[in-house]
């Protein structure tokens, strides 16, 4: 997936990627400001593929810290912040979540909070080009939850392979289907590879 992001922002770095209504980002400013938000993560001592709260509603943010974490060989737990915070609490502790990434809302889940990326980023420092991100494929990118629908709802384990196939060969891939269920969802107009 790192290889996939990095070979599209190389090839199209001015290319509109995602399209927010009055906010847009091109393929290298999401690197820019992914790789920026993973140096400040660096800093908290991390095990590989550790699980990572991301809890944003639709936006910007929510994409950036999600590949931010996927740069840094960790794993992405996103959550909606209008869930309720039992329902959060419960699942964050099912995976043994430490850390979290998030809007103002994740200050009350008793994780320790890495950055609540609040404004434009214009408050994180530019990276420098000497910094060093690492960047591997893990074992799992993302843990998604299951509804719930039969009591409990159930962490599902995603690896980096199933994204970029979503991402590049279904139906549902935004490069396929402008109008996809992606776009709908999430509210932006489109994020392709």
């Amino acid at each position: 997936m790192n290889h996939l992001l990095t070979e599209v922002a190389s090839q199209n770095p001015s290319t509109l990627a995602i399209d927010e209504g009055p906010r847009t980002l091109t393929y290298n400013d999401i690197l820019e400001k992914a790789d920026t938000l993973a140096q400040m993560i660096q800093k908290y001592p991390l095990e590989p593929n550790e699980a990572i709260a991301v809890i944003f509603g639709p936006s910007f943010e929510m994409v950036i810290a999600q590949v931010a974490l996927l740069r840094l060989n960790l794993t992405s737990v996103p959550l909606n912040p209008g869930l309720p915070k039992l329902r959060i609490k419960k699942m964050l502790a099912d995976i043994e979540v430490r850390y979290a990434i998030g809007s103002a809302e994740v200050e009350d889940l008793d994780l320790s909070i890495i950055s609540t990326l609040t404004g434009d980023f214009e408050s994180c420092q530019q990276i420098s080009s000497s910094s060093q991100i690492i960047m591997k494929d893990p074992n799992c990118s993302h843990i998604l939850y299951t509804s719930g629908s039969t009591g409990k709802p159930k962490a599902v384990h995603i690896t980096p392979e199933s994204l970029v196939n979503l991402a590049t060969s279904t139906s549902h891939s935004p490069q396929n289907n402008r109008q996809s269920r992606v776009d709908q969802q999430f509210g932006l107009r489109y994020f392709s590879f």
